[in-house]
């Protein structure tokens, strides 16, 4: 994370490192959100009367991304990565709470005003606007197919009806 901030520092201003380190993150996550949220050595130590904190898969979610996202939010390939990470993890995930908590992530982008054609936003460019509009609709997409697999027809029906306003929202090229 810490790479990828100052990657994307205008000191540094290197995006395709920062790129790479969003990538990075996504494997880890993609991992991390099969597995338990307690390590067997949390168990273990429990069992005799010693306590540990540890994270869940939504404070990794949190950590990984959101200093990345806050920093990046005004570059379109930044933020598009990030969806494209996020899209991949909620691919993986084995039930509707962890889907929720990627859903919750890229919500947390507040990325609505890209559902307004030329509407405000903080990408200058129909082009970029476009390119994080296709991403956005590839996750609702992808999300609201997880939604059905686990059996929450509302999420899902939720998830594809944002997928559906950002593909109506998509900005023709102007001439």
């Amino acid at each position: 994370v810490d790479i990828a901030v100052k990657a994307i520092s205008p000191a540094v201003n290197d995006p395709t490192t920062c790129v790479n380190c969003i990538h990075y993150l996504g494997v880890v996550l993609k991992e991390l959100a099969v597995k338990e949220d307690r390590s067997s050595l949390a168990g273990k130590l429990e069992a005799i009367g010693i306590k540990l904190k540890e994270p869940n898969f939504e404070q990794y979610l949190d950590d990984a991304f959101d200093q990345i996202y806050q920093f990046g939010r005004r570059d379109h390939t930044i933020v598009r990565t990030l969806i494209g990470v996020l899209t991949e993890i909620i691919s993986a995930v084995p039930d509707v709470i962890r889907a929720e908590t990627v859903v919750k992530e890229v919500s947390e982008m507040e990325l609505d005003s890209l559902t307004n054609a030329g509407g405000e936003s903080s990408f200058a460019l129909a082009e970029h606007r476009n390119y994080v509009r296709k991403g956005l609709i590839r996750f609702y997409t992808v999300a609201g197919e997880r939604f059905e697999t686990f059996g929450n027809a509302q999420g899902s029906a939720e998830l594809r009806k944002r997928a559906a306003e950002l593909e109506s929202s998509i900005e023709s090229p102007k001439e």
